[in-house]
């Protein structure tokens, strides 16, 4: 499959699994994730592997339906709050080639009804590493702000950045160094 677009059955796929997850529903309509989300999301990271290698050479698109770029379905319940079976997005991640798990270094993309967005980074790093990242900040904030700036060629985008200071991190750090987000305007039916 050449990946085209996502398909506005996708979200819809992923409303009908939030209103019905559970085990039964799931296997009943595996072919239909399958063909709507499973596939499409493999041929996205088939297509992007190319485009990533131009970002760098060290991030990985790996277009397995286990063990690659793309994030399970399946939720494992004994470390999460909720006792749904299912997640009701989809998750990407283009990680670092050394990068043995989610937290290491990397590009993600999200796919959820009413909240889509790209982040790149870490996500929860070891203590160790995060104040390394800190510390190359502060060292350095021209250079931060230089690869932190604005992301080109992607439209209707809206950036919102968070100025506030945390009282564990100290005050050499604010957590607007930290932490950018975007979203993407979307029409949330």
């Amino acid at each position: 499959m050449e990946f085209q677009n996502f398909d506005p059955s996708l979200f819809q796929f992923l409303k009908q699994l939030a209103k019905n997850n559970n085990r039964q529903w799931f296997q009943e309509n595996k072919t239909r994730y399958e063909k709507i989300v499973l596939e499409p999301a493999l041929a996205f990271i088939r297509a992007f592997r190319p485009r990533l290698k131009k970002i760098s050479e060290y991030f990985t698109a790996i277009d397995r339906r286990s063990g690659g770029s793309l994030m399970r379905v399946y939720r494992d319940t004994r470390f999460h709050g909720s006792s749904e079976p299912y997640k009701t997005n989809v998750g990407i991640q283009f990680r670092h080639e050394f990068g043995r798990d989610i937290h290491a270094p990397g590009f993600y993309v999200h796919l959820e009804p009413g909240t889509c967005f790209l982040a790149a980074g870490l996500w929860r790093p070891e203590s160790s590493i995060l104040r390394q990242v800190r510390e190359a900040i502060v060292e350095n904030p021209a250079r931060w702000r230089r690869i932190s700036g604005p992301i080109i060629d992607v439209t209707e985008i809206v950036f919102v950045q968070f100025r506030t200071q945390n009282p564990r991190v100290g005050q050499s750090f604010s957590w607007g160094l930290f932490k950018r987000t975007a979203l993407f305007k979307m029409d949330r039916n």
